[in-house]
Order: structure tokens, then sequence, then C-alpha cells
């Protein structure tokens, strides 16, 4: 019985995927490395109705959104190069084209997830603090507006 919650449980461990294998797309042709993405959610907006009488109950209606989804990608700051010269990003510009996160399986060769969101706006570009006694690595934030993640089935 013990050997057989053991392999349950490494069969479980081994099946989990790793937050730090994944890549980002810009379009089908530009793979750019970010060192974190966040704010990858899904959420509905809603009306709360109170009914009079019994008032054992609430009524929940969905509503269209009012607000944007946000993703924010960070990655080190280089003087020059692929990141800087590729992106080339400002606030207020229009994505041309679609952006991809893809989650990679273990072995880094498989898709495991994948997920996008189509129409993104840079709404905030923002640079990590300075400080000459840390010596840390300057990482430069970009925040994207869009119209909601979606999932690749």
């Amino acid at each position: 019985m013990a050997e057989d919650n053991a392999t349950l449980l490494k069969s479980k461990r081994e099946s989990l995927l790793p937050n730090h294998r994944f890549d980002v797309w810009f379009g089908n042709d530009l793979c750019i490395g970010f060192s974190q993405v966040s704010n990858l959610s899904d959420h509905m907006e809603q009306d709360v109705i109170v009914e009079g009488g019994r008032n054992n109950a609430v009524h929940v209606f969905t509503k269209p959104s009012q607000q944007p989804d946000t993703t924010t990608f960070e990655h080190g700051m280089v003087t020059k190069g692929v990141k800087a010269d590729q992106l080339n990003l400002k606030v207020g510009d229009r994505l041309a084209v679609n952006v991809t996160i893809t989650v990679l399986e273990p072995d880094m060769i498989k898709e495991a997830r994948t997920f996008f969101f189509e129409n993104g706006v840079v709404v905030k570009w923002e640079l990590g603090g300075l400080d000459a006694k840390s010596g840390e690595v300057l990482i430069e934030r970009l925040e994207i507006a869009h119209g909601g993640l979606q999932e690749y089935k």
C-alpha cells in the first residue's frame, strides 16, 4: 500500500509543469526571452441583483467587461541587441500581431499549454530602480492591455 502511494505521488510530481520553462512569441516570427510573465488570468464581470421579498439569495448576471486585462512582461535590460532592437515598443503602441505564451513540458521540446491574446496595447513601461550598492540586473517591465487571455485547445 505504501509503495502504491509513493508511486502515485511520484507520477503526480512528474506531471506538474515547471513555471520557468516558457516562450513568448510576438506573431509567428519573433520569440523573446522574458524572465517573468505575470497577470495570466481570465475573469468575468458580473452584476448582482438583490430582489425584494425573500432575501435569502442574490441573482448573479454576467456583464460586458468595463476594463481590459493586462499582462506584464519582465526581462533584464540590455544596452543594444535583440530585445532592445526587436521589440522597440513605446507606451501607446498597438501590437499588430498576437502575443503567444507557450508553457513547455520538462523536456523543453513539447508544448504543454499555450495561451494567447490579440489586439494588445502597451499601457506601461517601467525600469527597475537604480542602486549602485546592489549589483543586481536592471529590470525592464512592459505592461500590455488586451481583450482577454485565451487558451489554444
